[in-house]
């Protein structure tokens, strides 16, 4: 058995806030809660080798969720905002860099296909900016599922994004 989740999920880009918040914060608390709640029936299984049953699955993944899960959340959330994550909903911020930043993109043509040469390769263009784009959102009350599921994919770090291109990691 495994604890999977939203690993193929790219957090801000793809879904609203209020979404990741309500819905796979949900998948992310019963992903936890099902392994403890299997954890528990394995411990039983062990202890109680002469019992009929090993306990009721729905109970241990309620009192996990209730008991254990959302009470860390929210320390853990209290205790992130309070060494600086972020919590708010808003959009993301361009901020002015104090060094600017070179790069080069290929160069588009109207049906936004990158243009070619003779040879086949892409044109490029270098461009400069002076800005860069910062991830608001509710951060600390997301980032806690790393805790107990470090695969979750919640929110990135604030990474330099440079405008109209795309950079995954």
């Amino acid at each position: 058995m495994t604890n999977t989740n939203w690993q193929g999920y790219s957090g801000e880009s793809t879904m609203s806030y209020l979404t990741q918040m309500a819905a796979l914060a949900v998948q992310n608390f019963l992903s936890a809660a099902t392994g403890i709640a299997v954890a528990f029936a394995l411990i039983r299984g062990f202890a109680r080798r002469s019992a009929q049953g090993i306990g009721n699955f729905w109970v241990d993944l309620t009192r996990s969720t209730l008991y254990i899960l959302l009470p860390l959340s929210l320390i853990l959330a209290v205790i992130f905002m309070g060494q600086g994550v972020i919590q708010n909903f808003d959009t993301y911020k361009d901020v002015s860099t104090l060094e600017s930043l070179t790069y080069s993109q290929p160069k588009l043509d109207a049906g936004g296909l990158p243009l070619k040469d003779a040879k086949g390769n892409a044109v490029t263009e270098t461009l400069t900016t002076h800005t860069q784009s910062l991830p608001m959102g509710p951060v600390a009350s997301q980032k806690r599922s790393r805790c107990w599921a470090p695969t979750a994919v919640v929110f990135s770090m604030p990474i330099p994004r440079i405008p109209s291109k795309t950079r995954h990691l």
